[in-house]
């Protein structure tokens, strides 16, 4: 299938569904690759193009292809490959809508556990593919001999891969992972955008949380909690842990970790800065029966 064939048969308006959009009656949307309040990009679905008129955003005039490009953060060729899928599986995901209607409604912790754990596997599919976040990585020395460990990052197009109904969707909002502008129930803005997303963890070793650090943004807003933090780094500690060093930050825990500090008697565990040391984390360490010491 050749580039022309590939565009003929996919629309921008099949672009937009796969990734969640639809522009309005007046083909305007909020750009979804700057933070957008007013709607700044154009559709034009009789040349199968758009454009964002705003001076804040890269993106530009493309078409089907580079929409693709820009959601992905790919090169031209992978878009194609992408595009070429899109056409041959015929698989594409109709526009969001609103979940005002639901969005009070009370969620299971199986429900939020089981999202979370989904939502970080797309947080570990999107580092594998951004450079800034590796180079980061690489540069504080966080990728140990055996590469990346649970480190994910967030490109802010999580809640679009694979929402399955408007309930999912709204879940993700309840759980503060997305805001929406406006008030077409349609776009979003994302939680830690541009961050590498940690997992935080419950003494059963499931995900209930996340925090995220800027690989943007060095000087201001760094430091990303979801709402009602809760859940530990790594993990809770063995019970039989014998000695405990408590670090400043989750990236000093992880530094540890890949130094190779941590052993079956020597745990390491995060606070969430210097006031950070919480009710959780002195129940885990109450529950370390055999401990003997504690490193700050």
């Amino acid at each position: 299938m050749d580039i022309k064939e590939i565009k003929t048969r996919l629309s921008i308006a099949q672009v937009l569904g796969y990734y969640g959009y639809k522009a309005d009656g007046n083909g305007r949307l909020c750009c979804p690759f700057h933070e957008d309040k007013t709607p700044s990009m154009q559709v034009y679905e009789a040349t199968n193009t758009y454009t964002c008129f705003s001076s804040n955003c890269t993106a530009g005039s493309g078409d089907a292809i580079d929409f693709i490009q820009h959601s992905e953060r790919c090169t031209k060729h992978e878009a194609l490959l992408k595009a070429t899928e899109m056409v041959n599986s015929a698989v594409v995901i109709p526009p969001i809508q609103s979940v005002q209607s639901i969005q009070h409604q009370d969620f299971t912790d199986e429900e939020k556990i089981s999202l979370l754990s989904r939502g970080f596997g797309f947080f570990l599919n999107a580092i594998k593919q951004i450079e800034p976040a590796k180079n980061y990585l690489t540069e504080r020395k966080l990728i140990g001999s055996k590469g990346l460990t649970e480190i994910g990052y967030n490109g802010a197009r999580f809640h679009y891969r694979g929402v399955s109904n408007e309930r999912e969707l709204a879940l993700w909002e309840a759980l503060g992972l997305i805001k929406p502008i406006g008030n077409d129930g349609k776009n979003y803005n994302s939680w830690a955008k541009d961050c590498i997303i940690f997992p935080l963890k419950n003494k059963k070793n499931e995900i209930v949380s996340f925090y995220g650090r800027s690989v943007i943004n060095q000087d201001k807003q760094k430091h990303y909690y979801l709402k009602d933090r809760k859940g530990l780094y790594p993990t809770y500690p063995p019970t039989s842990t014998k000695t405990l060093i408590l670090t400043e930050s989750v990236i000093d825990a992880l530094s540890l970790m890949v130094a190779g500090i941590n052993t079956p008697e020597t745990a390491i565990l995060a606070c969430y800065g210097t006031n950070g040391l919480t009710a959780e984390h002195l129940e885990a360490i109450n529950a370390c029966v055999n401990l003997q010491e504690i490193i700050f």
